[in-house]
């Protein structure tokens, strides 16, 4: 059982090392430019993303900070009025393919937000739609079929957990 663990630490370190510093310390210090300005943070997943947008959301508001969950496949059916000039807004996406998630980004490409992409994906739709991509690289997810969002799931929520501390540092 130790092998194991030991193997989703290795996946956990090469996924987190894969990360683009610079861009995650720009990504940050825009984010909170948007707050310091009066705007929102807007996460905005599909599927296995919700619970960490939740997370992402729900951690930052409890600092205080205005951020808001916003649901893919109910921004396209009418939510995205909830989107002001001058936010942030978070696409989580793990291919970078979803119909919903290309489609809101199209929209969003309309007014005028930053919009950021957090995927695994690095040629995909949405990576060559959205400039602004945190990618992050994932071998396996963990599981005996490579198909449950372990790993996916755990990776991602420490990228925003840690975007969200780094946005309360002074």
């Amino acid at each position: 059982m130790t092998t194991y663990f030991e193997k989703q630490l290795k996946e956990f370190e090469h996924s987190i090392h894969s990360m683009d510093m610079e861009c995650f310390e720009r990504w940050v210090r825009e984010g909170v430019e948007t707050l310091q300005k009066g705007h929102k943070i807007i996460a905005s997943g599909l599927g296995k993303n919700v619970p960490v947008c939740e997370k992402f959301v729900g951690s930052m508001q409890s600092l205080g900070l205005d951020a808001y969950f916003l649901n893919t496949n109910s921004a396209v059916h009418g939510d995205i009025g909830v989107v002001k000039d001058g936010d942030m807004v978070i696409i989580l996406t793990k291919s970078g393919e979803t119909v919903e998630s290309v489609y809101l980004t199209q929209l969003l490409k309309e007014r005028k937000v930053n919009l950021w992409l957090l995927t695994f994906n690095t040629d995909s739709t949405l990576t060559k739609e959205i400039p602004n991509a945190m990618i992050l690289e994932l071998v396996h997810e963990g599981d005996l079929w490579n198909i449950m969002p372990n790993n996916f799931f755990i990776c991602r929520r420490s990228c925003v957990k840690n975007n969200t501390e780094c946005r309360q540092k002074p």
